[in-house]
């Protein structure tokens, strides 16, 4: 997989009501007026309400990317201090990051795609290692984003 970013800087300012959030294989740093809090890898959608003027800021990490277990969360008011905490704690891995882009990039190889039964395993207790989704989740996700 290309050198490219860990994680994307996002904010939203809320207009009140329910949203649903749809799964996108990230994981996502969220700093909110009382906290901060890491989201699991939803399977499905799920929906969320925010009170009117509610502020979000969050990190998503790169799809692959996790953050190390720590009990030290910067302070939210502080964007720096949260950028420095992820260049320490977000962990790669470029193996599993290479899998995911040949999954959702239509990589005919059977071996890194999982075709054969041994592959097909091998990759299952891979990404279960990892605490990510099977392989099978990472092909619809990327259907679903590129609208095949």
């Amino acid at each position: 997989m290309p050198d490219t970013a860990l994680w994307v800087e996002w904010t939203h300012q809320s207009g009140g009501g329910s949203s649903t959030v749809f799964p996108d294989g990230c994981r996502d740093l969220i700093l909110t007026e009382t906290g901060s809090f890491t989201t699991e890898l939803d399977l499905t959608p799920r929906l969320t309400t925010l009170r009117s003027g509610a502020r979000l800021t969050g990190f998503r990490l790169r799809p692959g990317v996790s953050l190390a277990p720590s009990d030290i969360r910067p302070d939210g008011s502080d964007i720096g201090a949260i950028r420095r905490f992820l260049e320490t704690h977000a962990i790669r891995d470029p193996a599993t990051e290479d899998i995911i882009t040949a999954l959702g990039g239509g990589d005919d190889d059977p071996a890194t795609l999982g075709h054969t039964d041994a592959a097909r395993r091998s990759l299952q207790r891979c990404f279960q290692r990892r605490g990510l989704p099977p392989p099978q989740v990472w092909r619809g996700l990327a259907r679903a984003t590129s609208g095949t």
